[in-house]
């Protein structure tokens, strides 16, 4: 097209969601998480004791750094997507995941992998919940140990391929199938040779 129409080229105005929005997004996150009230209550308490988390929360509370080398060490890992770190109701979360403390992170793989659903459903159902620096080479080591997986994973079964010899003549050798097209049946030669 050389010449663009109008409304092609017209973006309409970007608007970002205010503070309020914001915490509303993050509030119904907390009261959408699969999770009862006892465990909600062990991620907050165990949130309150993980030391990285506490300086993490911290930081999100501040104004983050704009140079990598003024963040915590302890805290890089959380660095790439400052934007969409937040809290509520002492716990944190990324996007609208939750943000597992060190010391659950074993046990929700546990749980998660349950159902020995593989690694590829694994890691989909894991990463629509949860986050934490790691999570997935933690989650593919798991299920690359796991005898319950390794025995059920879907494989494609690698047929050998099968060689034959070139005829000499034409014709000498064919292949047939049958095949349906727009409801009629087909008888289909192929000469080997050609």
């Amino acid at each position: 097209m050389s010449i663009p129409d109008t409304l092609s080229t017209a973006s309409l105005p970007i608007k970002y969601p205010s503070s309020d929005d914001w915490d509303a997004q993050v509030h119904l996150s907390v009261n959408c998480l699969p999770m009862s009230d006892e465990y909600m209550n062990i991620f907050q308490q165990a949130t309150a004791d993980d030391a990285v988390l506490s300086m993490l929360k911290n930081q999100i509370m501040m104004e983050c750094p704009n140079k990598r080398a003024e963040i915590l060490q302890e805290i890089r890992p959380y660095s790439g997507f400052n934007e969409k770190l937040s809290e509520s109701n002492g716990l944190l979360f990324k996007g609208e995941r939750l943000i597992v403390p060190k010391v659950l992170q074993k046990e929700m793989l546990q749980i998660l992998h349950q159902g020995h659903l593989g690694c590829d459903r694994y890691l989909v159902t894991a990463k629509e919940v949860f986050f934490w620096p790691g999570m997935s080479k933690q989650i593919i080591d798991m299920v690359s140990t796991c005898a319950v997986c390794n025995e059920h994973q879907k494989s494609e079964q690698k047929e050998p391929l099968l060689l034959h010899d070139t005829p000499v003549h034409s014709w000498e050798k064919i292949g047939a199938d049958i095949f349906e097209y727009i409801g009629k049946n087909y008888l289909l030669l192929v000469d080997y040779y050609s």
